[in-house]
């Protein structure tokens, strides 16, 4: 196990870490759009939902899985949908000793995404208003 500095912890720590905190548990492989995802409320190492204690929670999930701290989604963002936390995604790739980036694409939800951003157009132009209204009809 690793903490938030990729630095190795044991298993006690990662125990006291999650004792009082809500977050997110998900396999970190072969899963997308909500498989093998968690959310938990832990209160003195007891998942609030489930009953089940962090050790158990953490064991169930085997060996490739990460644990983030539950964030809260931009207002702004929870217009348009408010089931999950979008996210802007950004491809960067190397070549030899320079980075560079493609343009992002808005995720919302697990099959909404703005493809005006990966075409380098921008989300906030002409027709904004009226492709979030459609989104957020479409998702409700």
């Amino acid at each position: 196990m690793r903490d938030e500095n990729n630095k190795a912890i044991v298993v006690q720590e990662a125990y006291s870490i999650l004792n009082n905190l809500k977050c997110v548990i998900k396999k970190t492989v072969q899963t997308s759009s909500g498989k093998d995802v968690m959310l938990c409320s832990f209160k003195n190492g007891v998942d609030e939902k489930s009953g089940k204690q962090v050790k158990d929670i953490l064991f169930s999930f085997g060996e490739n899985y990460i644990v983030q701290e539950l964030i809260e989604q931009s207002s702004q963002l929870s217009i348009i949908y408010d089931k999950s936390v979008s996210t802007f995604r950004i491809m960067m790739y190397r070549i030899n000793d320079s980075i560079y980036h493609c343009p992002p694409v808005l995720r919302i939800g697990q099959s909404v995404w703005f493809p005006q951003f990966a075409n380098g157009e921008p989300l906030f132009g002409q027709n904004t208003a009226s492709m979030l209204q459609y989104i957020a009809n479409k998702k409700r």
